[in-house]
């Protein structure tokens, strides 16, 4: 078990997500962060930008694939890297989230397509991470 608490942050390889990795690892706070990111290669390149970018951090930070279109990215692997890992979350960061409506405006999709890819990635998508991440959420 970690000292500090721990943390999940998806979409966590750009924008929002990356800097609020940064922030609990330029934390004086104490703090176990797991990095999500829904490709393992990009993931590798963003932790070694971390690493780069907070150098003196006493915190820890751990790559974990999680794809919210995927069930099984969801249920069979980031929720086992935590469980057999770390044990717990006590935070968890649904930052992953993804709009469509450029691919629709450029004729790749059509609006229903655009929205329910929207809708899965956007609700259902988090939905089940939350819904998934409850136990070790409410673990002690």
């Amino acid at each position: 078990m970690s000292a500090g608490r721990v943390v999940l942050v998806t979409g966590a390889s750009n924008g929002i997500g990356y800097e609020t990795v940064k922030a609990f690892l330029k934390s004086p706070n104490p703090y176990y962060v797991y990095l999500g990111s829904r490709s393992l290669e990009k993931g590798k390149a963003v932790l070694e930008q971390i690493h780069a970018e907070c150098p003196d951090t006493t915190n820890a930070v751990e790559l974990i694939q999680i794809d919210l279109g995927s069930d099984e990215s969801i249920e069979r692997t980031a929720f086992e890297v935590v469980k057999n890992g770390q044990g717990r979350l006590d935070v968890l960061i649904n930052n992953a989230g993804g709009g469509f409506d450029l691919d629709f405006m450029q004729g790749k999709m059509s609006l229903r397509e655009s929205f329910n890819k929207s809708y899965d990635l956007n609700v259902s998508g988090t939905n089940v991470v939350t819904w998934t991440f409850v136990p070790l959420l409410l673990k002690f």
